[in-house]
This record gives C-alpha cells, sequence and structure tokens, in this order.
C-alpha cells in the first residue's frame, strides 16, 4: 500500500507541476525561458510549475499523510527534484 501511495504522489507532484506551468504560462507568461530547445515555454510559467510541484508535494506528503515519517525539508527537496 505504501508503494501505491509513493507513485501516485509522484504522478500528482509531475502532473501539478505541468498543469500550473502551463496555466500561469498562458496567462502570464511573457519573457521566454528557452526559445531554441521550447519555443513556447516562458520563466513564469517554470517558476509556477516549480511552485505547485513543491506545493503539491507538501501538501500530499504531509497534509494527507501519504508519505509519513518524512519532515518538511525532505518533502520539499522532492517537489523541486
Amino acid at each position: 500500500a505504501a508503494g501505491l501511495e509513493r507513485l501516485l504522489w509522484l504522478a500528482c507532484v509531475a502532473k501539478s507541476g505541468d498543469i500550473c506551468g502551463f496555466f500561469v504560462g498562458r496567462a502570464i507568461g511573457r519573457t521566454k525561458a528557452i526559445p531554441r530547445i521550447s519555443p513556447g515555454k516562458t520563466v513564469e510559467g517554470c517558476a509556477a510549475s516549480l511552485l505547485g510541484a513543491v506545493a503539491v508535494g507538501w501538501g500530499l506528503g504531509a497534509g494527507v499523510g501519504w508519505l509519513p515519517g518524512l519532515g518538511l525539508p525532505t518533502l520539499l527537496a522532492a517537489g523541486l527534484i
């Protein structure tokens, strides 16, 4: 059961980062991040993606209890990664 919760946690963190980056980038994104590699990616979208992933990683890990026993620094680092 713990393995399934961790896998679900990882999927939620990854998708939340994608979703936050997409919507914020479309709404307020102005500064192109790496136009030669990804022409539509903006710095604002990248920042929102990072913050969204960290917030959901911490929220599901600590708040919901999917990753018990891990402290705040570990959960934040996992969301960053």
